[in-house]
């Protein structure tokens, strides 16, 4: 499914997206708000939402969470050349 909407940055949404995307042995903890390069994407992986909400809305991981975000809006406009 990735192949037919083909996207330049993909943000992966928690541990289980982040795992298929970066393997079994990331961890979210870990890999939250980096970059990595898989088939010629970026890939960003960040905290689900609702694990973000659990932490209450100043939470630590609803802080990342927003961070994390922020950076992805900044990283698409890069590929976008804005």
């Amino acid at each position: 499914q990735v192949h037919l909407v083909d996207p330049a940055v993909i943000c992966t949404l928690g541990a289980f997206a982040t795992r298929w995307a970066l393997g079994p042995d990331a961890r979210i903890t870990k890999v939250r708000g980096q970059r990595f390069t898989i088939s010629d994407r970026l890939v960003v992986p960040t905290f689900h939402p609702a694990a973000a909400l659990r932490s209450g809305p100043n939470g630590a991981q609803m802080q990342a969470l927003r961070s994390d975000i922020q950076q992805l809006a900044r990283i698409i406009k890069e590929v976008r050349g804005q």
